[in-house]
């Protein structure tokens, strides 16, 4: 709203009569303009009288976290010092019940109940990632590395495999989440997306079947490219088409939602069949296992990067292992 003095239009009342797992409920108003003399008085005497703590007064010199958060010049220096993570959420990074850094995942079962109630899914997702990582590696990407020899399926072949599949769900939770405020909840959300993708991705399939081997390298290299530049513009562009269309009846929203996607869809279907036009049959199966793989590891690795970084970077990050794709590419260019 362009406020710059924030600290004197905030007052922070809690009830200790209150307590709930360990922690006092709060009450922050806030005014656009700053609390009338009057106004504080009358707050002031709901403390004196014992039936509210007065936690932040915008005329007070008392310090405590709240104040030093409200006159905080850089809001961000506040943030990496305390000990739990208190960023602001956004659309973009919309985990408000994840309060514990990465650092401290951990130590979590030494937190008081109320952490642990929040944060146990951040640690089941650390551990479910781990579990899949190490899964992946030992039975998908090991073997491939052991046959090397014997050319079970080039190192090469394999890393693509693996990146379009990282990269393909990483895109599919990173449309679905962006999805959701949309279309009103997860459960419109998921079976729409879904739905466009996949549907997008047959047809970009079926388009690959008239292709011939000879010019298989530069059509397949040509797709990445055209992979990685949709990505990095629909991070972009996405969210204004989505605030074009919020108003619209449901009906219209799924249409103007499901466009875009399909699109998206006929990009990336492209690629494993086109990749798969590059072997012999016995290194078949292995592109299937790698790309099958890829994608389950990257449902969680999708949701990792977004508790970090947003899910715009999870969409940068998905054109980056199209990049690897197409570096893999080029490595295999007139080999097959």
């Amino acid at each position: 709203m362009g406020i710059t003095e924030p600290w004197d239009k905030i007052v922070i009342l809690a009830d200790s009569s209150l307590e709930q797992g360990q922690g006092t409920p709060a009450v922050l108003l806030a005014k656009r303009v700053p609390f009338a003399v009057k106004e504080l008085d009358q707050l002031r005497d709901l403390a004196e009288q014992g039936e509210m703590d007065l936690i932040y007064d915008p005329d007070s010199e008392s310090q405590n976290k709240f104040s030093q958060l409200i006159r905080a010049r850089n809001p961000e220096i506040f943030f990496q010092q305390y000990p739990l993570n208190v960023t602001p959420t956004t659309d973009d990074r919309p985990f408000f019940f994840f309060t514990l850094k990465w650092q401290d995942i951990l130590s979590l079962w030494k937190t008081p109940s109320e952490l642990q109630k929040n944060n146990a899914g951040l640690f089941m997702l650390l551990v479910t990632f781990v579990a899949l990582l190490c899964l992946v590696g030992v039975f998908l990407v090991l073997p491939v590395v052991l046959s090397f020899k014997s050319q079970q399926l080039k190192l090469t072949e394999g890393l693509y495999f693996l990146a379009i599949g990282l990269g393909f769900m990483m895109t599919e939770v990173a449309l679905i989440q962006k999805s959701i405020l949309f279309v009103g909840h997860a459960s419109h959300a998921f079976p729409i997306v879904v739905s466009a993708l996949l549907a997008g991705g047959a047809w970009g399939s079926l388009r690959t079947n008239s292709i011939s081997r000879e010019n298989l390298s530069g059509v397949l290299n040509r797709w990445v490219l055209v992979a990685v530049s949709v990505l990095f513009f629909l991070s972009w562009v996405l969210p204004v088409w989505l605030r074009v269309g919020f108003s619209w009846p449901l009906y219209a929203r799924v249409l103007w939602l499901s466009l875009p996607i399909a699109v998206v869809g006929s990009v990336l279907g492209r690629l494993f069949p086109l990749g798969l036009k590059r072997l012999v049959p016995k290194q078949i199966p292995w592109a299937w296992a790698l790309n099958g793989g890829g994608s389950v590891l990257g449902s969680a690795l999708a949701v990792m990067v977004a508790i970090e970084g947003g899910f715009r970077l999870v969409f940068w990050l998905a054109g980056f292992l199209y990049l690897i794709a197409f570096w893999q590419g080029l490595k295999n260019k007139g080999t097959t």
